[in-house]
């Protein structure tokens, strides 16, 4: 069990100057990447438990609850994410009218005094 690494490491992870006496700590990026690293191994986003994250991860000092609440706010980022990018899809889609050849020639609307044939 030599090779875990400890968040008091400044480089595993940066307290957070207002809430020290909390336990709160700030995930650097280093720590995050072993997070989703622990989560594709253990199956995905929706098999990964906080107990077998914690497990993996193998992060001396790193609590259950500090990778309960950080999974829930990565999942919720994921919901968000996902949401977003279904909203902007939505919103490219081009109208059925326009699909069905319903739609006005740019050419004839531009200059009303030529007539059709």
């Amino acid at each position: 069990m030599g090779d875990f690494k400890s968040i008091e490491d400044p480089e595993i992870v940066q307290e957070s100057p207002t809430r020290k006496n909390h336990g709160r700590f700030v995930w650097s990026h280093e720590l995050h990447q072993k997070f989703l690293n622990s989560i594709e191994q253990l199956g995905g986003n929706d098999k990964a438990i906080p107990k077998k994250i914690l497990a993996d991860m193998n992060v001396e000092g790193l609590t259950r609850l500090n990778v309960a609440t950080h999974l829930q706010k990565y999942r919720l980022t994921l919901e968000r994410t996902t949401e977003a990018q279904q909203l902007n899809m939505a919103t490219r889609q081009v109208p059925s009218f326009i699909q069905q050849g319903h739609h006005q020639n740019s050419s004839n609307s531009a200059n009303p005094s030529e007539s059709r044939t």
